[in-house]
């Protein structure tokens, strides 16, 4: 199934080289590039599309080849198109659309006394989040019903193996400008354009065209970088895997949420529940519980052995495929499996001990109950055996 990816830039104007403020300053322009058409008029269908606010105040659509040109009098009215437009997309990408170019539509239209933005599937709003930094406040887009938000700039921030770029391009600055030219050997087509610029277009009309093409190269390139290195490839496995939804997944810093909501599809198909969270493993989120939890300290870490110095005549190594995985099969270690009973034969429980010889945990054997926990690292570690030997074809 091909699913319908959308990337789209705005444009605002300010003046004095400071950030826009949606109370006051208006939105100019929007790009857009698709991987499907857009707009089909008379049978001619385009995947690129600026949305412009005519500085005369006229209303026209013009064919520009490679992209329609809608020229609106009023902004309410490119706010109203831009609303369609990303209404038809599965994926919407934008490079920082998430931190900053949704909350600014948002705020713009509501400055402008306009209905709720509604471009999800369910007819609902932008789910949003609201914090303060440095005194300022930041408002954050998390999703929307049905559609997938992609935003690029938060792939180039992740710090995890999901960043492609990360690995093959030395990205000294996340300007847009500097990761074009570094990834695919331009900047934008080589256009520059400031809010100078901007101010002298919308005075004078100068450079209308470089001011277009600068917009719409972003979108272009956005588009192009998730297209071209596959971006959602990874979370849509992961997603398929995990049963959680795909905004999640991309949202996510860690695979700890992923784990548990495979552990709890596999624990209601064994008509089994889950255990709350303890007020340690809210900490994260909760500062009180956090302060009366139990300290980090107090936990025993791993147990490593004291070397013997000196020269050793016959040594031999090895290396164990997932160590602890592997483990947790041959013991049979999981919730699932654990038991009290000291009367059940040896032959039917592992008895896990420290050096010492104490107990630390008893495990049923797979032949009484196979664990939860180890059937899906089997099946894990089996599925990732046969697909990196599909990579390598």
């Amino acid at each position: 199934m091909k699913l319908n990816i959308l990337s789209f830039d705005s444009e605002m104007l300010t003046e004095q080289n400071r950030m826009p403020s949606p109370d006051k300053d208006p939105i100019i322009m929007m790009t857009f590039a698709a991987n499907y058409g857009l707009i089909n008029k008379d049978g001619i269908e385009k995947n690129k599309v600026v949305l412009l606010l005519d500085r005369k105040g006229n209303k026209s659509f013009e064919d520009q080849g490679d992209h329609w040109l809608l020229r609106y009098p009023d902004e309410k009215e490119i706010i109203k198109a831009w609303e369609k437009l990303v209404s038809s997309a599965d994926i919407i990408c934008s490079y920082n659309g998430n931190g900053f170019d949704f909350p600014y539509i948002i705020d713009r239209g509501r400055a402008l006394r306009m209905k709720g933005l509604k471009i999800g599937n369910a007819d609902k709003t932008l789910w949003k989040r609201d914090r303060v930094s440095k005194g300022l406040k930041v408002i954050t887009i998390l999703g929307t019903e049905g559609k997938i938000l992609l935003d690029v700039l938060y792939m180039l921030r992740r710090t995890d193996e999901s960043n492609v770029f990360k690995k093959n391009y030395n990205l000294k600055s996340l300007k847009l400008e500097h990761v074009s030219r570094e990834i695919f050997g331009e900047e934008k087509g080589k256009l520059e354009f400031s809010i100078v610029d901007m101010t002298n277009w919308w005075k004078t009309g100068e450079r209308e065209t470089d001011f277009i093409n600068y917009g719409l190269r972003d979108a272009e390139v956005v588009l192009e970088m998730v297209t071209k290195f596959r971006l959602l490839d990874k979370f849509i496995m992961l997603s398929r895997k995990s049963g959680k939804l795909i905004q999640d997944v991309l949202d996510s810093t860690g695979f700890g949420a992923l784990v548990e909501n495979l552990l709890m599809k596999r624990y209601r198909d064994e008509d089994r529940v889950v255990y709350c969270r303890s007020e340690r493993e809210d900490a994260s989120t909760t500062t009180n519980n956090y302060n009366n939890s139990k300290k980090d300290d107090d936990l025993q870490g791993a147990y490593v052995l004291e070397p013997k110095i000196g020269i050793t005549d016959c040594l031999a190594s090895a290396d164990m495929k997932s160590m602890y995985p592997t483990l947790m099969i041959k013991n049979n270690i999981c919730f699932s499996t654990v038991t009290s009973d000291k009367t059940i034969p040896r032959k039917d429980v592992n008895i896990i001990e420290n050096v010492d010889g104490i107990p630390y945990g008893r495990f049923v054997r797979p032949h009484i109950k196979k664990g939860i926990i180890p059937t899906i690292l089997e099946e894990l570690m089996i599925e990732r055996t046969y697909l990196k030997k599909e990579m390598k074809k």
